[in-house]
């Protein structure tokens, strides 16, 4: 069985040490978070870099902010978009099933996910590990 990256499941899809990765800014208009997300990460390689977000203004200006900040605002508009319009229930959310998103749009979002969760925890590497794919994996990667 493979992951989004087409890489086996029990090999991590992404590196989780943001700190050695090369930077790529990515600019995302105001008012096109969620299809501006959508359409950055349908590249399977974004994974590869450290992502730096900043914002386009409804003048077509990019802004100034940088930073977690502007990480952490794209990644909340983002989801609350997603919530509003690509999935149902009250409690807890279920992606619904579109017409105009396919497996392509599907897989940025998970990549998006996963980006969000690698970006914003800042914990020992082999405890995510241990975490997303289960404890035999960092004991098989010792070996």
């Amino acid at each position: 069985m493979d992951n989004l990256n087409g890489a086996s499941l029990q090999e991590p899809p992404i590196k989780l040490d943001p700190l050695l990765q090369d930077v790529r800014e990515i600019a995302i208009n105001c008012n096109s978070v969620l299809k501006d997300m959508i359409r950055e990460f349908e590249e399977p390689d974004i994974s590869k870099y450290r992502l730096e977000f900043v914002f386009i203004d409804s003048r077509g200006e990019i802004e100034k902010g940088r930073g977690s900040g502007v990480m952490r605002e794209v990644l909340s508009i983002f989801w609350r978009e997603f919530s509003g319009s690509l999935s149902t229930g009250a409690a807890e959310k279920v992606p619904c099933l579109r017409q105009d998103y396919q497996k392509p749009q599907w897989q940025s979002v998970a990549r998006v996910i996963v980006a969000g969760v690698v970006s914003i925890i800042t914990l020992l590497q082999a405890f995510i590990t241990s975490c997303l794919w289960g404890e035999e994996l960092p004991c098989k990667m010792g070996q």
